[in-house]
């Protein structure tokens, strides 16, 4: 296989992945508008494997927001409803207490000096679990990626890996390591006790002065970040857990740019990120520059929709995508 191959072969891999959590994002972003969205009209979006990975993801988002209308949904349900992804749900099935006989991203539940306790959380692009390193006597968090991406998926969490090994800030989850097993490469975090901002968000009351302070201190980890030419190019309250402590830590450097050494995966035409945060350089796919400016835009952002409840343009696909570039937000 020549570079140029292996090359499309990541192109595509990736894009798919990225539709499927924009997929995700959309869908779980009209939960939150206070609509009941059908999972069957996200499924019409994608086909073949994709459709698979999808359905499972917007399953996992709607037990987590059906029962806020009354509804109490069993996996039964979507059983009934949709037979062609009976295997799919059998698996979804098999994992919904999050028990340490949960399948394991690799046959063994050792990885190095590492031991897999239990699922944290799981996307498009992967799964992260919570380990024991034997060695140091600590709690980790370790990222794989779903099998199904291949070599792309070992050449995403590389780049991921170097670019947030760069980094060092209390506002930004640390690596620890970057290896491969049983042909799957692996990123080791430092484990943060805690949920994502979107998480998080639903369950407390956010002020504008706490507002502030939260994007105050996620700046300062973005200046950082930018100060040694990486740009995130997805920051999102999905990408931002927050600690014990109420304090926010960015995350999920996957399509981060690293300024001086690394030209951007996407093509011209193809979007990385998540369209809802893009700035509009970023969402014109243009192949144009995207520096850290974006990320101002990102930041800013999330700071409308924690004093709003809303994102500054709701619609979606390429109607989402003509607002940004060309229309102004509503005020706040």
């Amino acid at each position: 296989m020549s570079i140029s191959d292996f090359g499309s072969i990541v192109e595509h891999d990736l894009d798919e992945a990225q539709g499927i959590d924009a997929i995700c994002d959309r869908f779980e972003e009209a939960w939150l508008a206070g609509k009941s969205p059908e999972i069957s009209d996200y499924l019409q979006e994608t086909g073949g494997k994709s459709a698979v990975t999808l359905f499972i993801e917007l399953v996992r988002i709607d037990l987590n927001y059906r029962p806020l209308t009354g509804d109490r949904p069993t996996l039964a349900d979507y059983y009934a409803k949709f037979p062609q992804f009976r295997g799919a749900l059998d698996s979804l099935e098999s994992e919904q207490d999050r028990t340490v006989t949960l399948e394991t991203p690799v046959k063994s539940r050792i990885v190095g000096d590492f031991r897999l306790s239990r699922r944290l959380g799981s996307g498009a692009f992967g799964s992260v679990w919570q380990a024991w390193d034997s060695r140091l006597q600590r709690s980790v968090a370790i990222k794989f990626p779903h099998r199904q991406l291949g070599a792309s998926g070992t050449s995403l969490f590389l780049r991921e890996a170097r670019a947030a090994a760069q980094l060092d800030h209390p506002g930004i989850v640390r690596v620890h390591s970057f290896g491969e097993v049983e042909g799957l490469g692996y990123i080791v975090f430092e484990f943060v006790d805690g949920v994502s901002l979107r998480e998080w968000s639903k369950d407390h009351e956010i002020n504008p002065e706490d507002a502030a302070r939260l994007v105050l201190q996620l700046a300062e980890a973005l200046q950082h970040a930018h100060d040694r030419n990486v740009v995130h190019r997805d920051l999102k309250p999905a990408n931002v857990l927050m600690d014990r402590n109420g304090c926010p830590r960015i995350t999920d450097f996957g399509v981060a740019r690293r300024i001086d050494a690394e030209t951007t995966i996407a093509a011209p035409g193809r979007l990385l990120g998540t369209l809802a945060y893009m700035s509009p350089e970023q969402a014109a796919a243009d192949g144009g520059e995207v520096d850290a400016r974006s990320d101002i835009y990102s930041l800013g952002v999330l700071l409308y929709r924690l004093l709003t409840k809303r994102l500054p343009f709701s619609g979606e696909g390429e109607s989402l995508r003509h607002d940004i570039l060309h229309e102004e937000p509503p005020p706040l």
